[in-house]
């Protein structure tokens, strides 16, 4: 193999892929990259065997070829060249050289082959729209092995919508933005890891007026996984998707009475809970609530250290409300991703009930209370 690539979109690509890598694999081909050369491209691709992306980047092939290598001695080598334009040649003692550098590479009919896709179904999103979703969702999903169907993101498509939905158990997200497709609705999850390898992604192109193709594939065999293919302009991003997640609209109820509200100014609340959490910084997760005439009192206490932090806080709020605890770490995420506005209104019907934030008529945040 010899091509000329761009040094800068090499860079980018290999960012992104080494994402899709298995760095704690019994396989060392499951950590490196696959770079193919034909046709004026250059195919960088990697896998872990769950995840399964491939990035295309203009190149002058001069040989066509393919090589595998550890992506970070690939990023070393490309670091070490100065020049915009990096010339890659694989020798004949099977190194690859970059300038007067050369590296081992590792055998590349080892590599697994990229599973075969049959598409059923394909929807299609804006994709600074899809980026912002799973942006504002992803983060309430479940980081819990054991929990292995909460590790993703439900894509809800329906009545030319598109929501997302994630929930570790203790807290919940939902967003909803346009989508097209046609046919029957469809739900299926999108792991988290996969999640967060689209969102590297989009970083390195540019989203105005862009659209990201989301390709379904049903099952091969009964209660086997579907398969899952984001396509974003040069790049393509498959895994597989598990079923099993559970009924998320059953973790709360409708409510209408406005004596069980709080409403807060977002900046003043942000305020109190970084400054709760700078005084007590420790592993007890656990701030109350209690409210009082015209605002309420924020209390976290370090029982460890015995330190103890209380804050007024102006606020408004029925006078049926029940003091509350919860989590101020996923309170302070919760802030982090809500839409923009000055203000935020909880729904807290008791002090068991979650603490619902409703930014529209399909949108919501929630966490789960905790034990005063």
């Amino acid at each position: 193999m010899h091509i000329k690539i761009d040094k800068k979109e090499l860079e980018k690509a290999v960012r992104v892929a080494k994402m899709a890598t298995d760095k704690r694999s019994s396989m060392p081909v499951l950590e490196a990259l696959k770079i193919s050369a034909s046709d004026g491209n250059a195919i960088i691709s990697a896998t872990d065997l769950s995840r399964w992306f491939t990035a295309e980047v203009q190149a002058e092939v001069i040989v066509k070829g393919e090589v595998l290598i550890k992506p970070q001695m690939l990023v070393k080598l490309l670091k070490a060249a100065k020049c915009e334009t990096v010339e890659i040649i694989k020798t004949a003692d099977n190194r690859l050289k970059i300038g007067n550098i050369s590296v081992g590479l590792e055998n590349v009919d080892d590599y697994p082959e990229f599973p075969a896709f049959k598409v059923n179904k394909k929807m299609i999103v804006k994709t600074a729209d899809l980026n912002q979703a799973l942006t504002d969702t992803v983060f309430a999903a479940s980081v819990d092995d054991t929990r292995i169907n909460l590790c993703a993101v439900r894509c809800e498509f329906s009545k030319g919508k598109m929501r997302a939905v994630a929930t570790s158990g203790r807290r919940l997200a939902t967003r909803t933005v346009d989508s097209r497709f046609k046919g029957k609705d469809i739900s299926f999850s999108l792991p988290t890891a996969a999640v967060k390898l689209f969102l590297g992604a989009v970083k390195i192109v540019d989203e105005t007026n862009l659209t990201t193709a989301i390709s379904y594939a049903r099952p091969e065999q009964e209660h086997g996984p579907a398969k899952i293919r984001i396509e974003l302009p040069g790049m393509i991003i498959q895994t597989r998707s598990d079923g099993n997640y559970p009924d998320w609209r059953q973790t709360f109820k409708e409510s209408a009475d406005e004596q069980k509200l709080a409403t807060f100014n977002i900046d003043e609340l942000q305020k109190a809970l970084s400054e709760i959490l700078s005084i007590c910084a420790n592993n007890y997760h656990l701030t109350i609530i209690r409210w009082s005439d015209g605002g309420c009192c924020l209390s976290h206490e370090n029982v460890i250290n015995n330190i103890k932090a209380e804050i007024q806080l102006k606020c408004e709020h029925g006078e049926e409300i029940e003091d509350v605890g919860f989590n101020p770490h996923f309170m302070m995420e919760l802030l982090k991703h809500a839409p923009a506005s000055d203000t935020i209104t909880f729904q807290i019907d008791s002090a068991l009930s979650p603490m619902i934030v409703r930014h529209n008529e399909t949108d919501l945040d929630l966490i789960m209370p905790m034990m005063i």
